[in-house]
């Protein structure tokens, strides 16, 4: 018997439960990588996500984790906060104790692998997002002058910090835009995200509400969720539902102001999955360009209609599954006309069928990372795409 391929995998979190965006990429690539017979070895930092779960363990020969340590004197350093912040000498340890090639959940993990020590060792990196970018985004959409002074000094660093990409084997971008700006430095792949659905489950028919869900503790959320109460107080006749595991009192607040608006609190994945199932529509915007998020595949596998702007979905192909709106006007026109029109899956089905699939991604993985062979039934959407 073939002995089985080894990886280690150093994660900027522990990656379950898989209860938002970066994680559930994670997780979900895990869980692809060891239905292939991939044995994985773990390393997360980890502030208050420190139990490891049965649901990760059973996936992992091991997981080590090792704490995210933010100091004072951390603001003073020439490399990023999220960077300087996820580094342990053990961790070092752990993997130069093996010649098992390394997997990196996000550049933010990546500190040990400036070191001379991993010189020669076969490094791949899953960029999350152009974090100096990103940062920047983050920096435009806060409010409080502080925070937005401390996001645009990690954006600052983080382009200094960002020559270290060339460094990497091969990089595997969540988005088409940041795939041709990486591969001027380095060997990238667009990899679509890892999501777990298996069919889309999305019902027939109407529904009786908008639904608006995201992390509302980001500002980019907050914004958007601002940027919706504007959109429908245009429309009484429309009811807006905004969900999160956790709302802002601010958020809560300005929902009142409306009475076509609501926020609820979920307590759970289940729950918000529901919600997902039962709207007319899902509406989703983002203020900046980081890929296709999350939130959107997980609304075009469980949801109706999906009402987006240009920064939610970069691959044009999920694009035409979606209402484009460009701005206000048009989402105000857009939600307007499809609360009446009913929704039928069939061709959605078929269409992410082949457009995502987290095991030709996962396959696309060992055959980059480990020189293996593509199995004929990839789609076509994981080799080089124009």
């Amino acid at each position: 018997m073939q002995d089985a391929k080894k990886l280690q995998i150093v994660c900027f979190e522990n990656p379950f439960p898989a209860n938002y965006g970066g994680v559930i990429d994670v997780f979900y690539r895990i869980q692809a990588l060891h239905a292939l017979g991939i044995e994985i070895t773990l390393h997360c930092f980890v502030t208050d996500r420190s139990e490891v779960k049965p649901e990760l363990q059973a996936l992992c020969k091991a997981v080590h984790l090792y704490p995210k340590e933010r100091k004072f004197w951390q603001l003073f350093s020439q490399y990023p906060l999220s960077v300087v912040s996820r580094f342990h000498l053990n961790l070092v340890n752990e993997l130069l104790a093996t010649d098992a090639p390394i997997l990196i959940e996000g550049l933010q993990s990546s500190f040990f692998a400036t070191l001379p020590a991993f010189r020669d060792r076969k490094l791949f990196l899953r960029l999350h997002n152009l974090e100096s970018v990103y940062y920047e985004g983050l920096a435009n959409s806060e409010t409080k002058l502080l925070k937005r002074f401390l996001y645009r000094l990690e954006a600052k660093k983080y382009r200094k910090f960002e020559t270290h990409l060339q460094r990497f084997a091969s990089i595997f971008t969540i988005s088409k835009r940041e795939t041709l700006e990486v591969s001027k430095v380095a060997n990238a792949f667009y990899l679509p995200p890892f999501h777990g659905n298996a069919t889309c489950t999305s019902a027939a028919g109407l529904g009786g509400f908008a639904l608006y869900h995201g992390d509302l503790r980001l500002s980019d959320n907050k914004r958007a969720a601002l940027f919706l109460f504007d959109v429908f107080s245009e429309m009484p006749q429309h009811k807006l539902v905004v969900a999160a595991s956790d709302i802002p009192e601010s958020i809560k607040q300005q929902a009142k102001r409306f009475s076509n608006v609501s926020v609820i609190e979920t307590q759970s994945q289940a729950e918000l999955y529901d919600l997902i199932r039962s709207a007319q529509m899902n509406v989703m915007l983002s203020f900046q360009p980081s890929g296709t998020k999350l939130k959107a595949i997980n609304a075009l596998y469980m949801g109706r209609h999906c009402l987006v702007n240009e920064n939610m979905i970069d691959d044009l192909e999920l694009m035409k599954l979606c209402v484009f709106c460009e701005d206000k006007r048009a989402f105000v026109r857009e939600i307007d006309r499809y609360f009446s029109i009913p929704f039928e899956p069939q061709h959605r089905t078929e269409l992410l069928s082949t457009l995502l699939s987290d095991r030709a991604g996962a396959e696309r993985l060992i055959s980059e990372i480990f020189k293996s062979k593509l199995t004929e039934a990839s789609p076509d959407c994981y080799r080089e795409r124009s």
